[in-house]
């Protein structure tokens, strides 16, 4: 999809191109957890 955009395809079957500034905002709008050290 080159710089602008990614092809998502969802577990329902439904496929997409999604632009990144459309991914940016949906995670805008979800509470996206942010990673965390694992601690060994």
């Amino acid at each position: 999809m080159g710089n602008h955009a990614m092809s998502i395809t969802w577990p329902d079957g439904f496929s997409q191109i999604a632009p990144y500034d459309q991914l940016q905002m949906i995670e805008r709008l979800v509470d996206v957890p942010q990673p965390t050290a694992v601690q060994s």
